[in-house]
């Protein structure tokens, strides 16, 4: 008789993915490896494993008969922007200081750590405007160009 496991997805994965039962080993537990994968979003995502019965007499088994498993995977991301102030040296998160001389510019990037769920709008203000201003006043990131970092001109 084999038991497949089922419900796989990007999510989690089972290995092995089907177990095998004859005759002599009916009764012995058989273990199922369940992992969680990797993603770039800070969401706590849901699966079910599913699984399904052929041979053995167990063929006719179907829905509550054979349990499934609920698999909860706690995301490890935190949400976060990333700024660079030396945009020189890409992927090199460097938050400051920006050091400019009177009437002088300089730029720096943004960009979010994690996948958005929905676009995120990131205001940038001075808290002294006489001494320094920030353009544009506000980025967009949306769940495609969240990992691109944006400029900005202090």
């Amino acid at each position: 008789m084999t038991v497949t496991v089922g419900g796989t997805t990007t999510l989690v994965s089972a290995t092995p993915p089907a177990l095998t039962f004859t005759a002599q080993t009916w009764n012995t537990t058989q273990l199922v490896t369940v992992q969680a994968d990797e993603d770039d979003d800070a969401t706590n995502e849901q699966a079910s494993l599913t699984h399904a019965a052929a041979g053995g007499g167990y063929g006719a088994l179907s829905g509550a008969a054979i349990p499934g498993v609920d698999v909860t995977v706690t995301d490890n991301d935190t949400p976060a922007l990333a700024v660079d102030a030396n945009p020189a040296t890409p992927n090199d998160i460097d938050a400051g200081p920006l050091t400019l001389a009177e009437g002088a510019s300089k730029q720096y990037t943004v960009r979010l750590q994690t996948q958005p769920t929905a676009p995120v709008t990131v205001a940038a203000t001075s808290n002294d405007p006489g001494a320094a201003t920030v353009t544009p006043a506000s980025l967009t990131f949306s769940t495609s160009t969240w990992n691109t970092a944006q400029t900005l001109t202090a």
